[in-house]
């Protein structure tokens, strides 16, 4: 006999899709014979959306629970912290922070059995200042220069979103790539 939780029963898929744009200007620029360090700062828009599917499968039952998703517009202040060290290798640490964001999320209500229908899909909905809708994103990006056609890219996303409007979520993303990028 194995003993399961209810928990065990319930099977979340998410979606995210995340588009970004900033413009960034040089506001410090140290160098020395080895060394060479870039302060950017600016702004930016930034749009990102979460796709839930959230199932339950239990003996008797099997259902959709619920359909939710989390998008968000944002105008963000933006820096760039730039290090380079002999041209051949770069650090790059980029934080994001939205100071306006627009947030859309479906109304809660308790799901009805077998009859679930989600409500209309809203592109846009409340405009927030970020004390009342806070996210932070950063990057943290390192690269080997191997030669003038190849080089290996380390990197490392985190993003925290959250609201509480009609209910509280809070959204943790963590992104970890490696790779060789090389030009023909």
């Amino acid at each position: 006999m194995i003993i399961r939780t209810k928990y065990d029963f319930y099977y979340a898929h998410n979606f995210r899709l995340s588009l970004q744009y900033n413009l960034l200007y040089k506001i410090i620029d140290l160098s020395s014979k080895n060394d060479k360090f870039n302060l950017y700062a600016g702004g930016g828009l930034f749009s990102f959306i979460n796709f839930s599917y959230y199932k339950t499968d239990f003996p008797v039952v099997s259902e959709m629970l619920a359909d939710p998703w989390y998008l968000v517009h944002s105008g963000e202040a933006a820096l760039l912290f730039k290090y380079e060290y002999k041209s051949s290798n770069i650090f790059n640490l980029q934080i994001n922070f939205p100071l306006i964001n627009n947030v859309s999320r479906p109304a809660y209500s308790i799901v009805p059995e077998s009859s679930w229908a989600g409500g209309p899909f809203t592109f846009f909905g409340k405009t927030n200042f970020f004390w009342n809708s806070f996210v932070l994103r950063f990057n943290i990006k390192y690269e080997q220069k191997l030669n003038n056609w190849l080089k290996i890219i380390t990197q490392y996303d985190f993003q925290y979103s959250s609201y509480s409007d009609p209910r509280n979520i809070k959204l943790y993303m963590n992104n970890f790539r490696t790779g060789i990028n090389f030009l023909f």
